[in-house]
């Protein structure tokens, strides 16, 4: 028989969206094994569960695929328009198989047909726990670059954007004030694109996760008082990855 799966970690936060109350209910069930997740909610209205996302920190979203209000890929497609960081890992829970493709094509973690097993479900969640245990390290990953006669040490996800000053550049940061750096804005490119940075002008670069709003000729950052220019050579590149 099955007992509860016991491991000493902060919590993982789940909701669970579908607007078939006996899913949820065994959702629930099978929740009620497993020590390392904290349930936020769960939800028949996918709109109300959208609200939550925007309130909550949550790690791990199981969605229904055929819903009233909003199907399953719409829901996951409006979540990820809402975070351009932080979104929960997403799991489709789906008495059809045929929507398993375009699941994948928004990046889900895992696909679990109904009815499913306590032992697949938990194969699911822990795929989902990996996922989001990795953003976090890669949240937390430091690199140093060399200034002058030293390094320095970086955070990439703490910065919002590099701007070029002659032969410096400043890097503007969430946690600090900006630090000058005496290095090109082609080498912090280099360094920093593995990162989700983007060069938007000849004078900026920018953390893509820290994007709040894009229009034809500027980018706004969240907590930013100025926006950035998008340089004319550089238009279609951005736009591109920015809004494709």
């Amino acid at each position: 028989m099955l007992g509860t799966i016991e491991v000493t970690m902060e919590k993982i936060k789940l909701i669970a969206v579908d607007d078939n109350i006996g899913a949820l209910e065994t959702v629930h069930n099978y929740l009620e094994k497993i020590s390392w997740i904290e349930l936020i909610g769960t939800y028949t209205s996918p709109i109300k569960a959208l609200d939550i996302l925007l309130k909550e920190a949550v790690d791990i979203a199981l969605v229904d695929v055929q819903m009233d209000e909003l199907s399953g890929l719409e829901f996951i497609n409006i979540a990820k328009k809402q975070h351009t960081t932080n979104n929960p890992a997403f799991i489709i829970i789906s008495s059809y198989d045929k929507y398993a493709i375009n699941g994948y094509e928004l990046d889900i973690t895992d696909y679990l047909l109904k009815p499913f097993r306590f032992d697949r479900f938990l194969i699911a969640l822990e795929k989902g726990r990996s996922v989001r245990l990795g953003q976090y390290q890669s949240e937390s990953k430091y690199i140093f670059v060399p200034n002058g006669s030293k390094n320095s040490k970086i955070y990439p996800s703490h910065i919002q954007y590099v701007q070029s000053c002659g032969h410096f550049v400043k890097i503007v940061s969430l946690e600090s004030d900006s630090m000058i750096i005496n290095q090109t804005i082609q080498y912090l490119n280099s360094l920093l694109r593995p990162y989700r940075f983007i060069q938007i002008h000849k004078q900026y670069l920018v953390n893509i996760q820290h994007i709040e709003e894009i229009s034809n000729n500027a980018i706004s950052i969240k907590d930013v008082k100025d926006k950035l220019p998008i340089g004319r050579k550089y238009k279609p590149e951005v736009l591109r990855i920015l809004l494709s």
